[in-house]
């Protein structure tokens, strides 16, 4: 986690006076006194704030200390409103503290708090990042022997096609990252020799304990153990700061326990995962290499990287398929090496990037090296987030063949990305000799923002510059039953068919029923074949319309187009299976989506709605279009219905339920389980006479909705059963038996049915 005092230079206010409202009176807030004399809320914001301008600049660390303190003994830290004022207190103090002695008090006080594994993952950051800069002064004081690295096996049919030095380059980042592939492999296949991987998801708080324990320097943990860990998904959404904190803590172990041939792979692989890519982390990374590895150059040695990741026949870490991030990351690491070497790699490289989505991230890199510092866009916002170029690194013969090849992508016919991505390279760099480009950019390039991008950057220059009128956006005009569709929010696909690809936006109608769709959108020449779709999304009530179509191409004109769609009411009849007055204070759920005749259509096209609903007889939705839906009624006490309707036929359409029943259950885990606030959740199979039941869950986790009358099982996998299904295992939990809970639905099938408490042993 980058510090923030690196973020706000002391040159943006001489002195910043906070005004704290205190008493009824406005109070200065200028020394650490006046800072620690107010309470609550007024506190909190201050400490946080103290820390920008000449107040935090005037603060020791003791001060930074009694903050924390008084924070802590507070609980702060547990309140949503101010505990990221905690997270950058304690960022503010590592980046102070100088002695392991100060650094593991720090690291005792933040693992002793209560907190979620989210804010958990905020506190070892900073803690992990100090621990690195204290053991590469240790490193740097009393310099190590030189790595020596064994040769390895190269792929020499991926090499042929590019320069010797890009070859060279490939080889060191091989030789380099084997040591710690080899390793990171072993661990693997032993976590197989040893049954099921450890899962993050299910061993969270046994995985932030031990990233505290390494900090602490506990005698026990070593970089294998962290080696184990996987995400335990599927679905990657939230892995970011597991796999982050991973790959540091990995490095951080092998650094301590002087395994430096296999820390050197560790910096660059974990450079190239999905790391903190702030500027102190990556200067961090390149500082290690350089002091045991200096024979290396460091900036070619991530273009060897770089090499890998598109060619994807090497893998570069644990898991490959984020290779956008892969690519951004290796980036980011060659220009804060920099150098006319690793730049000229770096060139031969985007040369061959002709994919238009891989390109503009080349672009952007490339423009790092000419220019230093960050540029925004007019709104304010960084138009490059992440790292900065702190100074330019290559020499003024490698900058103008930069120059010369970013101008060079530039053109009318262009993809508006690449077009874009060329803007923003030049308004990085802001040099004279890119005017000409800058001038084409706002005159033949049909897209908008990028013409008022490149005006912008020739106005930094000196040359004002009027952009021509540019076609606007695509409008439409939307009318139901000849009515304009106002103020609602709709789902719209731009489907490029030649690259089975989309863009999907979410455009609110106004008032009198128009959207509007960015012009970029439809003028991007590689994909000249796309379709347009609209339509309502998920719809929550049975007044919201229910629409869906396909939106006609845009013309060259401004002009709007009128889309008119028609609807009708619609009622469905429910015979209920039981007296409505049984169902007083219950919900059932109707979820409704209208069906296309193409896979395609299908997908961009199925309007639905999802409804919660109390139990009634009748449904009656306001406005559905014609065409055929499908249909899914669940509620208490009756079998799921599943069927299809079409408006056309008239309405009501009847459905009948059969009575059914809910069961539930509550699982109970062993007294000898840890009460370490983690769920207990044993994998279940429902049978009905014998075979597998496909029911429908309820709100809860062992909640079986419309079970119809029939002999049941409910069977519960024992701990090592479960482990082996889903390939992951709890670590400091004991084991538990299997279950077996028999149970009968009768013909007169009750509403609800609750089997109680399962209590579960240990074997």
């Amino acid at each position: 986690m980058k510090s923030w005092r690196g973020i706000f230079p002391g040159s943006v206010a001489a002195v910043i006076w906070w005004l704290v409202t205190v008493s009824g009176g406005a109070k200065e807030i200028t020394n650490f006194n006046d800072l620690m004399k107010l309470s609550g809320d007024e506190f909190y914001q201050a400490a946080r704030e103290s820390q920008f301008g000449e107040l935090g600049q005037q603060m020791t660390l003791a001060n930074y200390w009694q903050i924390l303190d008084r924070m802590i003994d507070e609980k702060m830290y547990a309140d949503k409103e101010h505990w990221t004022s905690f997270i950058s207190l304690v960022d503010h103090t590592c980046a102070l503290i100088d002695n392991a002695e100060d650094l593991s008090s720090l690291t005792a006080k933040a693992a002793a708090l209560p907190v979620s594994g989210y804010v958990k993952s905020l506190l070892v950051s900073p803690l992990m990042d100090a621990k690195l800069r204290l053991l590469l002064r240790d490193l740097e004081k009393n310099p190590p022997l030189k790595i020596s690295l064994p040769p390895v096996k190269m792929h020499h049919a991926l090499r042929r096609q590019y320069s010797p030095e890009l070859q060279t380059a490939l080889t060191n980042f091989t030789l380099l990252a084997a040591p710690y592939q080899k390793l990171a492999q072993a661990a693997k296949s032993n976590g197989r020799d040893n049954g099921p991987a450890v899962s993050f998801l299910i061993n969270e708080k046994v995985f932030w304990s031990r990233i505290f324990d390494l900090v602490l320097d506990r005698d026990d943990v070593r970089a294998e153990e962290f080696l184990h860990y996987t995400w335990g998904s599927r679905c990657g959404t939230g892995s970011e700061p597991f796999m982050a904190a991973q790959a540091k803590a990995i490095w951080l172990a092998l650094i301590k326990e002087r395994r430096l041939a296999e820390a050197a792979g560790a910096a660059i692989m974990g450079g190239l995962r999905r790391d903190d890519q702030g500027q102190d982390n990556l200067n961090r990374r390149i500082q290690f290499l350089k002091i045991v590895a200096d024979d290396w150059p460091v900036g070619p040695v991530f273009a060897g990287g770089l090499l890998t990741v598109e060619t994807r026949k090497e893998t570069v870490g644990d898991d490959d398929f984020d290779h956008d991030g892969l690519r951004e990351n290796c980036l980011a690491l060659i220009v804060t090496a920099g150098g006319d070497d690793a730049a000229r790699l770096l060139l031969e490289l985007a040369r061959s990037a002709a994919d238009e989505k891989t390109l503009p991230q080349y672009l952007g890199a490339l423009a790092r090296l000419v220019a230093a510092g960050p540029i925004y866009h007019a709104d304010g916002q960084r138009l490059y987030r992440g790292y900065d170029s702190a100074t330019i690194t290559v020499s003024g013969e490698v900058q103008a063949l930069i120059i010369r090849f970013i101008c060079a992508k530039a053109g009318a016919d262009a993809a508006v990305s690449l077009n874009t991505a060329v803007a923003d390279a030049l308004a990085r760099m802001t040099r004279p000799e890119t005017k000409d480009t800058l001038r084409r950019l706002v005159n033949d390039q049909p897209s908008q923002g990028v013409a008022e991008q490149a005006a912008r950057t020739l106005r930094e220059m000196g040359e004002a510059l009027t952009v021509p009128k540019k076609p606007g956006p695509a409008r439409y005009r939307v009318l139901v039953n000849g009515r304009a569709l106002a103020d609602i929010e709709l789902y719209c696909s731009v489907y490029y068919r030649a690259k089975h690809s989309e863009q999907i936006l979410w455009p609110t109608t106004d008032a009198d029923g128009v959207l509007e769709i960015p012009r970029d959108l439809f003028l991007d020449q590689q994909n000249p074949a796309l379709t347009v779709y609209a339509r309502t999304h998920d719809a929550k009530d049975v007044d919201a319309p229910l629409l869906s179509v396909e939106l006609p191409l845009p013309d060259e004109s401004d002009e709007t187009r009128e889309v008119r769609l028609e609807t009708r009411p619609f009622e469905l009849a429910l015979t209920l299976p039981r007296p409505l007055a049984e169902y007083a204070g219950r919900e059932m759920r109707v979820n409704v989506s209208r069906q296309w005749g193409t896979a395609e259509k299908d997908y961009a096209l199925n309007a639905r709605a999802s409804l919660t609903l109390p139990v009634a007889e009748r449904v009656r939705f306001a406005a559905l279009m014609a065409g055929k839906y499908s249909l899914i009624v669940s509620l208490p006490g009756a079998a799921v219905w599943r069927g299809e309707f079409d408006p056309a036929a008239g309405d009501p359409k009847t459905v009948t339920l059969t009575k059914a029943t809910d069961a539930r259950c509550q699982p109970v885990k062993p007294a000898s389980w840890p009460d370490d606030g983690s769920a207990f959740y044993p994998t279940a199979f429902l049978l009905r006479n014998g075979k597998h039941f496909d029911h429908d869950s309820g709100d809860g986790s062992y909640e079986y909705r419309g079970l119809p009358p029939g002999q049941y099982a409910l069977q519960f996998l024992s701990c090592e059963e479960a482990e082996k299904r889903r390939g992951f295992k709890k670590l400091n939990a004991p084991a538990y038996r299997g279950k077996t809970v028999e149970f009968e639905i009768p013909a007169d099938s009750p509403l609800t049915l609750d089997l109680g408490e399962i209590m579960f042993e240990v074997p």
